[in-house]
């Protein structure tokens, strides 16, 4: 039985520790970056979905996107 492995990339700066776990077979559900100039940086390197927002606010973070994750199924 395989599982998909995911991870949320807090503090993603420009995506070197999302394309590490994306290289290990990691699926990064979601990225959060407080740098507007990292999250422009990361989206070119890795892409979708980098929310610029403060990872201090994780709480609220994982319940918009847990709430939207649920309405896409």
């Amino acid at each position: 039985m395989t599982t998909n492995k995911t991870c949320i990339d807090l503090f993603c700066g420009a995506g070197g520790s999302s394309l590490g776990f994306k290289r290990a077979g990691f699926d990064i559900v979601c990225a959060v970056e407080v740098d507007p100039d990292a999250v422009s940086t990361y989206r070119h390197n890795i892409g979708d979905p980098v929310l610029h927002e403060d990872s201090r606010e994780i709480e609220s973070i994982l319940k918009r996107f847990l709430k939207k994750s649920i309405k896409e199924l």
